[in-house]
């Protein structure tokens, strides 16, 4: 009863990674419709955009459709990401290198969970646990990172990444969907006609 007044309720957390991680342990890809909420430190600000996303193992696809459309795509070596209303697309070659291995594995890998977070903490809140992972790589970008999972099925329903740097994004998630493998050109970008590619250094 306490946890349906809002009032945290420890429990086994040993079990509650276990059923976590098998549950997106043999999945190939996932799919979901987001609201994503950024808190900007330096100007005190939060910013929210909308859309939807593909995430395979180590690859991405996010399409942002509001407040502008853009399109993030990472294939597991080249990031893209491509502004239709400035008509340009930038291309990071070797960007595994720079993309946060543990922002990948918070839905794309979740069944290597225990190989990537430490787990402090399990609590069941509000009727959801809530997951408190932070990164045993030192040299990582995030602090931390809470998931809020539903206990029914063990699927994420949202998600807050902590970077080191101050700022931190908020996801809200909808329609998941884990039984569908997307073809690997769900993952490549083909610059359209007219659009200038630039190639900045990340």
């Amino acid at each position: 009863m306490l946890g349906v007044f809002g009032i945290s309720q420890p429990v086994h957390a040993a079990d509650s990674v276990s059923r976590l991680q098998a549950t997106y342990q043999n999945f190939k890809s996932l799919t979901a419709d987001f609201v994503q909420e950024t808190y900007i430190e330096i100007l005190d600000r939060q910013e929210k955009r909308s859309g939807k996303l593909i995430f395979g193992t180590d690859r991405f696809r996010i399409e942002y459709q509001k407040p502008k459309k853009q399109l993030y795509i990472f294939n597991g070596e080249t990031l893209w990401i491509y502004t239709p209303k400035y008509k340009e697309v930038e291309v990071y070659q070797a960007a595994s290198e720079r993309i946060s291995r543990e922002a990948l594995t918070f839905l794309g890998g979740l069944g290597r969970l225990r190989e990537t977070f430490r787990i402090p903490s399990v609590k069941k809140k509000g009727g959801e646990l809530h997951y408190t992972l932070t990164p045993k790589d030192r040299n990582s970008r995030l602090k931390k990172i809470e998931l809020s999972v539903d206990p029914k099925n063990y699927q994420v329903v949202a998600a807050t990444l902590w970077p080191k740097e101050g700022n931190r994004t908020h996801y809200n998630f909808s329609n998941l969907k884990t039984d569908k493998t997307p073809a690997d050109k769900v993952f490549s970008f083909k610059v359209p006609r007219g659009v200038q590619v630039r190639k900045p250094e990340l």
